[in-house]
């Protein structure tokens, strides 16, 4: 089968959550048997080799603008070349931006192409909290607010659109499913869902060692990673900061926090407290901590990185947002709190107190990834879909 997939990031070097979901269908695409062609933006044109990539202008005196990919010519002009020069079988869109050009120029020119619209959220649900979130922030001020009460409906718009032309939609999680059916009247079984994973053969090949990292050997390292310019990890950052390393001055010396991600600045100026930045080796990082926690309060979807933090065996702390469609049982494979709360660091507390707790709920997490979340498996789930509507 011929695949063209549209990214509007690099999906030759795949950083942060959805990135990696995008690359990772697209290996086991192509693992499968079927050949992969890439469209993403002239701006990220590093080619590894591993996909056939063609490039189109997305970045406009220094702005990225992916998210007008339905209203930008050099988008348009690409898709049309590329389904008019190759038998494109289907057509699988990253995120909402450009599904509505790629479905009406497939009908426009009488192309027989299924078009999958492959969510990472339910985007507008996210973007209508993102508005809200700098709605009460005093820091966000006129302009930004003014730029999120512009984004929120011009998303609504294009996910509705993404949801209502495509052939199928794909989704991450039964919560994101139902509210995409109910906010845009879609049937259920137009509506797919394929989970988020995490990668087991890196897993393998990671190692334990806290010295790499800067980390000491005779404490106990609590971990938190993600992109810094996401709004929910943003935030979960400054609530690590402000709210809940303060809480733990008095144990700084069994216990200290590590802060990574793409765009984290890097500091060690609070003992006990290290932002390290962007890590190419995520899991042997992971695996050198020792307690894992999301503080994370907004967003969609479900978190790549609990899936990374159970596949590697971390115990986590995380809130019932952070866990948000993952099937996990509290104080079974993980320990859930409502909110960042007095429970929260209560979790915290309870997890470095009790060695055997952290070893007992790290493995029983560890079990359910390697049960239900190996991309392996995942990628079969989403080639036998693909099989039946080609």
């Amino acid at each position: 089968m011929n695949i063209l997939i549209t990214f509007p990031g690099d999906l030759t070097r795949p950083q942060g959550g959805g990135a990696n979901r995008s690359y990772n269908l697209a290996k086991q695409l192509q693992n499968a048997g079927h050949n992969i062609t890439v469209l993403q933006p002239q701006d990220n044109k590093e080619n590894t080799g591993e996909f056939e990539i063609f490039n189109y202008t997305g970045n406009i005196l220094g702005r990225d603008l992916s998210v007008f990919a339905d209203l930008n010519p050099f988008f348009i002009f690409k898709i049309i070349k590329l389904l008019l020069k190759k038998d494109t079988d289907l057509v699988h869109i990253e995120l909402p931006w450009g599904a509505t050009a790629v479905n009406i120029i497939n009908r426009l020119f009488g192309k027989k192409a299924k078009v999958v619209y492959s969510s990472h959220n339910y985007e507008a649900g996210m973007q209508k909290d993102l508005r809200d979130y700098h709605r009460n922030l005093k820091e966000s001020g006129f302009f930004k607010v003014l730029i999120f009460n512009l984004i929120y409906p011009y998303t609504k718009l294009i996910e509705r659109c993404a949801v209502k032309l495509s052939d199928i939609v794909v989704c991450v999680s039964n919560s994101d499913k139902e509210s995409m059916a109910s906010k845009y009247k879609s049937s259920n079984d137009k509506i797919k869902v394929i989970h988020n994973g995490t990668d087991f053969t890196k897993i393998l090949k990671s190692s334990r060692n806290k010295e790499i990292f800067g980390l000491d050997k005779n404490k106990i390292s609590i971990v938190f990673h993600g992109s810094y310019e996401h709004l929910p990890n943003y935030e979960a950052i400054n609530l690590i900061k402000d709210k809940i390393y303060p809480e733990f001055r008095k144990k700084l010396d069994k216990v200290e926090f590590v802060i990574a991600g793409v765009g984290v600045p890097v500091s060690s100026k609070k003992e006990g407290l290290r932002l390290i930045g962007f890590v190419e080796d995520i899991y042997s990082l992971l695996k050198s901590s020792d307690i894992a926690i999301v503080p994370i309060l907004h967003g969609a979807g479900t978190k790549l990185k609990i899936l990374d933090y159970m596949g590697v065996g971390l115990p986590i702390v995380s809130t019932d947002k952070g866990m948000e469609g993952i099937n996990a049982v509290n104080y079974e494979h993980a320990v859930i709190v409502e909110d960042i709360n007095t429970h929260f660091i209560e979790a915290i507390n309870y997890l470095i107190e009790n060695k055997e707790e952290r070893k007992r709920i790290g493995s029983n997490g560890k079990q359910m990834a390697e049960k239900e979340y190996g991309w392996d498996s995942i990628g079969q789930k989403l080639n036998d879909l693909y099989n039946k509507i080609v």
